[in-house]
């Protein structure tokens, strides 16, 4: 992927082509989500196994929706995995749906993004030097918790890379280098770095899911 990436960033390219910008809201992919969901979640109140259960009117409600479709940030994948861990057919579906939302105690066997866990590790686990990528994506996070604190940084995509090699002793230029494979979830510019995926974000910001990456 960073050799693909990095060809069409060549000079001689530039000129031959136009860049398309997949985002998801170009794309409508927020729409294609909520309307899976519903989908999805129509399917769980109707299924022989559950539909005797006492589901609220509606369930669930639009702004639970709306958050599953803000987490998701245009992946399928994640939606996918939030319904496929709703509709366990040896669980509740209300109380699976609270543990997604962070609104129940996960049991340690019952962990409801584990196949999302292990993308996202398979990703970090290709490096080489993956104690280096933790370092500077621990710093990146707790530096964005200062900006939304303090305010300190008014850029949109969240610290300075000068700022996070400063921080972590390394030379500068050297996080454009050691992230260079991670274009899937990071947006990496000349001076900032962007969580392209939420869910990205909370799989390295919780040590029971990211375990050694934490």
């Amino acid at each position: 992927e960073p050799q693909i990436h990095e060809a069409f960033q060549i000079n001689a390219m530039k000129s031959l082509l136009k860049h398309l910008s997949w985002d998801r809201d170009v794309w409508n992919t927020r729409r294609d989500i909520k309307r899976f969901l519903e989908a999805g979640f129509a399917n769980v109140r109707e299924h022989p196994r559950t539909k005797h259960l006492n589901f609220p009117d509606p369930w669930p409600d639009s702004d639970i929706i709306e958050e599953i479709v803000e987490k998701a940030c245009g992946q399928f994948v994640y939606a996918s995995t939030v319904l496929n861990f709703v509709a366990e057919k040896h669980s509740h579906p209300l109380e699976q749906l609270s543990i997604i939302r962070g609104l129940k105690r996960v049991p340690q066997r019952h962990l409801p993004f584990k196949e999302l866990d292990l993308l996202y590790e398979q990703i970090l686990s290709s490096y080489p030097d993956p104690k280096k990528v933790v370092m500077i994506l621990g710093t990146f996070i707790c530096l964005g918790g200062l900006d939304r604190l303090r305010r300190w940084n008014d850029h949109p995509c969240g610290p300075c890379i000068a700022v996070i090699e400063v921080l972590s002793g390394l030379q500068a230029g050297e996080v454009a280098l050691v992230l260079r494979g991670m274009h899937s979830v990071l947006k990496i510019d000349n001076t900032h770095i962007q969580i392209l995926h939420t869910s990205f974000q909370d799989y390295l910001s919780d040590k029971s899911r990211s375990r050694r990456f934490y």
